[in-house]
């Protein structure tokens, strides 16, 4: 008995380990991908996203040596700011990602994350502020009243921002994380993704289930937890568009292209000339808005970013958003037996795949029909949009002029929403600086 406790407890420490090292890589990979340089010095990465997340699942001594090991591999590759940029960063990866954890590990709901994270951004903002004030003069050779004034134009938004774009990152990334990990046997399935640990669900037999669910308000139904999953994915992904729409747009922020270019900045470049120059940027909005998923989400920042106003950017957006959905309502159920039939494997999975996604939200758009529809459509969400509301609608068989005016008046709420929430945001960050 004695042997088998050692040999698990030898495997958890050597699964921990190789878990800790594999969290390290994937903090460092990001570092020479995702470089954003913020004039006049400052270089934002992601890193404390991967960070964050290693310490949510595996405790903050495993977020406490990632923070420090990946900085100094840093330090010897990618950093061009000395033993400067070294302090700088093991501070404000310690200060944010190992104050998550150990909230998380205090109480792991999604109360307790939620409570870590924005602790979190707080002391990692205030920590990254005062080690300007302290250690930026002694390196730079600049006087502290000179960093002072940086400190509301610059160093606070910067800052600021930086934790914003973390906190989005954590939480959209935690349960589909957490998930995977668990499905492998990696995780442990005691720890439950955010969405789900808020509540503990108790068994309850047949005959006093109904009674139960009235009077024990603890009794967790799968909607409730969807709707929670629904509007953390929403608040993580305002955070993460909102993040970098400032950074790029207000702050001047750019992409650091690798010694090779083998940066996400090269790309973006390339994409970005594209679309400007050879495409042009009107129909660089259109296209991105036919797109499945990206959709007219993923089009009006892009917009934004390519500097159409909110205007050009909500209409060219509406228009390709919309171009697919009489093709999918016409053709979509003809085109999907077609595939179940066909002899290639690929096809009959896809066409499972879609099936399968338009019964995951067939009781709610049969239960609301036409507004059912237009909701469904209007949640501005990856699990959501036109495409997947035109197939759900041409499945369940509601009426073609029907469906085709329930989408577009989704389409148009979605496409209000966004608008205000990037356009608005960047007015809203320009009026406070």
């Amino acid at each position: 008995m004695q042997t088998k406790r050692r040999k698990s407890a030898q495997s958890e420490r050597i699964r921990y380990m190789v878990m800790i090292a594999m969290f390290m890589a994937m903090a460092f990979v990001t570092t020479l991908l995702i470089r954003i340089k913020v004039p006049p010095m400052l270089t934002m990465d992601v890193k404390d996203t991967v960070i964050t997340l290693c310490g949510l699942f595996w405790g903050p001594l495993s977020a406490l040596i990632i923070s420090v090991l990946v900085p100094l591999l840093e330090l010897i590759s990618v950093s061009d700011t000395g033993v400067y940029g070294l302090i700088m960063n093991i501070l404000g990866s310690v200060s944010f990602s190992v104050t998550v954890a150990l909230f998380y590990k205090w109480k792991k709901t999604l109360w307790g994350a939620v409570l870590g994270l924005i602790s979190g951004a707080f002391l990692m903002v205030s920590v990254m502020l005062l080690a300007n004030l302290l250690i930026t003069p002694l390196f730079l050779n600049v006087s502290v009243a000179d960093v002072q004034a940086m400190i509301p134009a610059i160093l606070l938004p910067f800052n600021a921002l930086k934790a914003m774009f973390n906190v989005g990152g954590v939480l959209l990334l935690y349960k589909p994380l957490s998930r995977m990990l668990r499905k492998l046997g990696i995780l442990s399935h005691q720890s439950k993704p955010l969405a789900e640990s808020e509540v503990q669900t108790a068994p309850v037999t047949e005959a006093s289930a109904s009674d139960e669910e009235c009077e024990n308000p603890t009794i967790t139904k799968p909607a409730k937890r969807r709707l929670t999953s629904l509007w953390v994915t929403l608040a993580a992904l305002a955070l993460i568009a909102g993040a970098a729409v400032l950074i790029f747009k207000v702050m001047g922020g750019s992409f650091v292209d690798g010694d090779k270019g083998a940066s996400l900045g090269g790309m973006v470049d390339k994409i970005e000339d594209f679309l400007v120059n050879k495409l042009g940027r009107e129909w660089g909005v259109i296209i991105c808005s036919m797109i499945p998923i990206i959709e007219l989400r993923g089009a009006i920042p892009l917009g934004l970013a390519l500097g159409l106003s909110w205007w050009q950017s909500y209409l060219f957006a509406v228009i390709g958003n919309m171009i697919p959905v009489p093709f999918i309502l016409l053709f979509i159920t003809k085109l999907i037996a077609w595939m179940q039939k066909c002899r290639i494997k690929l096809l009959n999975r896809f066409s499972g795949w879609l099936l399968a996604k338009a019964e995951k939200n067939r009781g709610k758009i049969e239960k609301y029909s036409f507004w059912g529809v237009c909701f469904f459509v209007a949640l501005p969400l990856p699990v959501t949009g036109a495409w997947t509301g035109s197939l759900v609608a041409s499945t369940v068989g509601m009426k073609f002029w029907k469906a085709l005016l329930s989408a577009f008046i989704g389409v148009l709420i979605a496409g209000a929403i966004v608008t205000a929430i990037a356009y608005g945001g960047v007015a809203a960050f320009q009026w406070l600086i």
